[in-house]
């Protein structure tokens, strides 16, 4: 008779009982006929005593067979789900879980070369200022903020559609059989999608999109050419912050001066291109030059001396402001020692932008600063618009508190082009407001201009801040200023701006009606 098998596995070891079972499993032959002919038998199997010598060494062969065999098949079985997985991770975000770059191109090569001509629609997605909150609350925030975008993505997309994260924090999202209509309605639902605050160790972020749109075959049947007419879409949307954009013809070699003039600023960054230029402010009651604005330009090797409406809106749509205003601060701070050392008692004013106010760490690194080149805190006035401050109220709070806790002091600067909302006069710790030059113009010729600059003086007075007024273009416009009890003025009547080292030599030299005595610390 046949020995059964459950009194063969009686007789093997537990281990090789569940190697068998693994084997079994994964559909591998064990044993082959002429060895189970070998256990053929005569007596009890449970009395292997008395089997003959051949049998025993039948089972000794079977069990050392049996063994080499399943341990093969074990490994083939876990080297084929090896296998699998790096399949899944090499078409994964290992972040996120959505599909990664190389599916997405995988799939819209598929799409796009079909034999059937299929249409399709590819949308590109960046999050706007997400790298500030990497640097304001570090890495693992921002990927935890990454994990929760794109469940919120997915739930406006059907079945069919294609989300991937693209790498850092692009998206894309590919849309087969999609017409320019579909394309848009998609990309109105990822924007709102997003509008709800992320909710992240107990601190709510508000995180808004850019998106572009690329439609095949209307833009392109090549898949880079789709990919980048896509994220040339999305840059525009993120300059005219219209939320998303669809890719047009006469738009091409704007988007790609434009990225070639953010490639050379970073450059610049890195090779100290950029310098900063001074322009002086006046102290209307004693006719003193009390301080001075620093005004970034950049010292472009092939267009010349660029200005900041070039360059700065690329900084701060791609993330280089908190850089860039670094280094006019470091600037700004060292070109003041040395002034102070020659013994002029003076202020200077550096503009912030959105990103740097938002910047929980600039407190501690203006202190740095400060400490660094032994400049008092009160001769640093920090400038900030009123659409910055309205960009985030709460972040934008907290910064400027911490940096009025220095003893720096904050100016509104532009104001009146704004949001102009009294109540954040009221609630924050604001010194000075200035006035921007489009109320200055006409304000000898316009009465409406002359009420209005007369009006904001009496605000400020009455709110207990300084008032500048720029744009001072001629000697009518400052003798009027000065008639009406103005604080300080500035303006190209009584000086442009100028290198720092050509600060010194006009203020020796300046025009005979700014008086030659002391300069008076701005209190």
């Amino acid at each position: 008779m046949f020995v059964e098998d459950a009194q063969v596995s009686d007789l093997l070891d537990p281990s090789l009982t569940r190697a068998i079972d693994l084997a079994s499993y994964v559909s591998v032959p064990l044993l082959s006929g002429d060895r189970l002919l070998g256990l053929v038998v005569t007596g009890s199997v449970a009395e292997p005593r008395r089997w003959s010598p051949a049998v025993r060494e039948a089972v000794r062969q079977v069990t050392l067979e049996g063994g080499l065999v399943v341990e093969n098949a074990a490994l083939r079985a876990v080297e084929q789900l090896r296998l699998q997985q790096l399949a899944s991770e090499a078409h994964h975000d290992p972040l996120t879980g959505l599909a990664n770059r190389r599916r997405f191109i995988e799939e819209l090569e598929a799409t796009v070369y079909d034999a059937r001509a299929r249409d399709c629609a590819v949308l590109m997605i960046d999050l706007d200022r997400f790298k500030e909150i990497n640097d304001s609350f570090g890495h693992s925030v921002g990927d935890d903020l990454l994990c929760l975008v794109g469940p919120r993505l997915e739930r406006t997309l059907q079945p069919g559609d294609l989300l991937a994260r693209m790498g850092g924090d692009e998206f894309a999202v590919l849309l087969p059989d999609a017409d320019a209509v579909r394309a848009q309605e998609v990309a109105e639902q990822l924007g709102a999608a997003l509008r709800d605050a992320f909710v992240l160790d107990g601190m709510p972020l508000h995180v808004d999109a850019s998106i572009g749109i690329a439609l095949c075959p209307d833009h392109g049947r090549d898949r880079s050419l789709l990919l980048a007419r896509a994220d040339t879409a999305m840059y525009v949307a993120k300059r005219a912050r219209h939320g998303f954009e669809m890719w047009a013809p006469d738009g091409t070699p704007a988007s790609r001066d434009r990225l070639e003039t953010l490639e050379q600023l970073r450059t610049a960054l890195d090779d100290d291109q950029l310098d900063v230029h001074y322009q002086p402010k006046l102290e209307l009651r004693t006719g003193a030059v009390i301080g001075v604005d620093a005004l970034v330009r950049w010292n472009h090797p092939e267009r010349g001396l660029l200005y900041p409406d070039v360059f700065l809106p690329l900084a701060e749509q791609a993330g280089l402001m908190r850089r860039l205003a670094l280094r006019v601060l470091e600037r700004s701070v060292r070109d003041l020692q040395a002034w102070r050392t020659a013994g002029l008692d003076l202020s200077v004013a550096v503009n912030l932008s959105v990103s740097n106010l938002q910047d929980v760490a600039l407190p501690e690194q203006v202190e740095m600063l400060l400490d660094a080149f032994a400049v008092p805190a009160d001769s640093l006035i920090l400038e900030i618009t009123e659409d910055v401050l309205m960009a985030d109220a709460a972040r934008s709070q907290q910064v400027m508190a911490g940096l009025r806790g220095l003893g720096v002091r904050l100016s509104i600067d532009d104001y009146g082009t704004g949001y102009s909302s009294l109540s954040y006069l009221r609630a924050l710790p604001v010194d000075e407001l200035k006035l921007d030059r489009s109320f200055v113009s006409q304000l000898t010729s316009d009465e409406r201009a002359a009420a209005i600059v007369r009006s904001t003086l009496q605000l400020s007075l009455d709110l207990g801040m300084s008032m500048v007024v720029e744009g001072v273009e001629d000697a009518a416009t400052l003798a009027a200023l000065r008639a009406w009890g103005c604080d300080y003025a500035q303006g190209y009547h009584i000086a442009r701006p100028m290198p720092a080292e050509k600060f010194l030599d006009w203020f020796a030299a300046r025009p005979a009606w700014i008086p030659r005595g002391g300069v008076p610390h701005l209190s």
